[in-house]
């Protein structure tokens, strides 16, 4: 649950957040004065609706994982979603990556603190009472 509440916010503040800004200089015509326009945008505003896709990879994968606690395999499950949200993040590193850090930390902790399947022990050990 905390590995996808991260991952949310996460997108959502890389979606609606102003990260870029573009300057543009307008000058009169006499040249005495100079005006300086500066223009945030957003990434959404920025790339336009195809930059949703890179950005619900990990909220898919953590929701997965978050998911896969109502399974009788969950351990397998959110390790394999721990494992590709991590190498969503270093290889998204140079850009969005490292913003899904701590929700790929979230998610590699549940996949170890989940418990695995029951192991049955066979042997003359097993029939020792």
């Amino acid at each position: 649950m905390v590995a996808f509440v991260l991952s949310v916010v996460a997108a959502a503040v890389l979606l609606l957040a102003p990260f870029g800004s573009r300057q543009t200089a307008v000058s009169t015509t006499a040249g005495d004065q100079q005006v300086t326009v500066v223009d945030r945008s957003s990434l959404l505003e920025h790339e336009g609706p195809p930059v949703l896709v890179p950005l619900a990879v990990p909220v898919v994968l953590t929701l997965v994982g978050m998911a896969a606690g109502r399974f009788r395999r969950a351990r397998p499950v959110r390790t394999i979603a721990a494992g590709l949200l991590a190498a969503f993040v270093v290889l998204g590193a140079m850009s969005i990556g490292f913003f899904f850090l701590p929700s790929a930390v979230a998610l590699g902790v549940a996949a170890a603190r989940t418990p695995g399947s029951p192991r049955t022990v066979a042997g003359p050990a097993a029939s020792v009472r």
